[in-house]
């Protein structure tokens, strides 16, 4: 009778591994993608298409991305397929596509559009939006007009979204933040103080205000020139500078950044991915860990998906040579700080541990009754 309770207690404790085993496949964020040692590398082929800001599509899981040459925006997989979403005859060839983002909620991604390199008289930047299902544009707005009324006095370049429909547009020239309604309303909300311009590039000390994400109530911007961080009230534009690490950390050139749904940032710039948290609704942050990119791809953007961080390769420092490329890359990254804390691999670890005592005890079980058999 005790032989046959120890062997229904194994069976109860294997039942009960299977299911933990079940649950962190299934049910944990990622599964078992998070404990993959592997990262995912997309390269694709689209001659000079030169992007500089991407989104995540997750409800049709794609990538977004932006053209700065061709004026258009285009779709990528991760099997490394790509087509164009929308090649919006008044912007294709003529114009670049800065920023992009997809507003879920809103089932659109919206795009900022500056005027080309071969410079028209009548672009002007512009805000837009298209339809994540029908692909139709359902919004165009003129971002100049109020204070700038020559284009080049501006230079728009990223945009986020709240849940309302509310879009935010950074202006790097000016420091500004624009707001545009979901009715398409345009106001300026905010101009970010200039911190000590400490980059070395002349043609880099005038770019100002970069990449943009949204909170609940606020939102982040970083500033390029400067590499400080700030944070905008979205009802009153109310800006306070974020204290990063001990101190001011300071987070040169930085680009585009993207805020996870574990609440951490991720920024990047063209030699550096940062990975940052908070707990007081970004008046304050702690660096969680740095990644060294590759200088030579020229990272410009980042997005996250499940948890998982890419970052795109604009090779847009190749456009000062005049080059052409055909291949393009998005990269996923890996913060080694916050992979060693991972609980699944905690999970893992105490899994195997029960696993080894289950075999263990099965064996001793048999050793036990192979050596009464032999006594009998």
């Amino acid at each position: 009778m005790r032989k046959s309770g120890a062997s229904g207690s194994s069976r109860s404790m294997a039942a009960i591994l299977g299911l933990w085993f079940l649950t962190v496949l299934t049910v944990l964020p990622g599964g078992l993608s998070e404990l993959k040692s592997e990262l995912q590398l997309i390269q694709f082929k689209y001659p000079q298409l030169y992007p500089e800001r991407f989104a995540w599509d997750a409800k049709h899981k794609r990538f977004i991305l932006g053209s700065t040459i061709l004026g258009k925006l285009v779709t990528l997989t991760g099997a490394g397929d790509v087509e164009d979403f929308v090649a919006d005859e008044e912007f294709e060839g003529t114009s670049e596509i800065h920023g992009v983002f997809v507003n879920t909620n809103r089932n659109r991604v919206l795009a900022v559009v500056e005027a080309g390199r071969e410079d028209s008289a009548e672009s002007d930047p512009l805000l837009v939006a298209y339809d994540l299902e029908s692909r139709e544009r359902t919004l165009m707005v003129k971002l100049t007009g109020d204070t700038n009324d020559r284009k080049d006095q501006s230079f728009f370049r990223d945009v986020c979204a709240d849940c309302a429909g509310n879009a935010y547009i950074t202006e790097s020239l000016a420091n500004s933040i624009w707001k545009v309604s979901s009715s398409g309303k345009k106001s300026l909300l905010s101009v970010i103080p200039q911190e000590q311009i400490l980059v070395e590039e002349q043609r880099f000390k005038e770019l100002g205000v970069n990449g943009i994400a949204c909170a609940d109530g606020f939102i982040l911007v970083n500033q390029f020139n400067s590499g400080a961080l700030f944070r905008v009230n979205q009802s009153d534009g109310m800006v306070n500078r974020v204290k990063v690490g001990s101190g001011f950390l300071l987070m040169l050139e930085s680009d585009g950044m993207t805020l996870r749904e574990d609440g951490a940032l991720v920024v990047v710039s063209a030699h550096s991915a940062w990975l940052l948290s908070s707990k007081d609704g970004w008046r304050s942050a702690s660096v969680i860990d740095k990644v060294v990119l590759d200088k030579a791809v020229y990272s410009t953007s980042a997005v996250t998906k499940d948890l998982r961080v890419y970052v795109l390769a604009s090779y847009l420092k190749e456009l000062a040579a005049d080059s052409e490329r055909e291949y393009f890359q998005v990269q996923e990254i890996e913060f080694a700080e916050e992979s060693a804390d991972n609980p699944l691999y905690l999970l893992l670890i105490i899994g195997i541990f029960g696993i080894v005592v289950l075999i263990w005890r099965f064996q001793l079980t048999q050793f036990n009754k192979s050596y009464t058999r032999k006594r009998i």
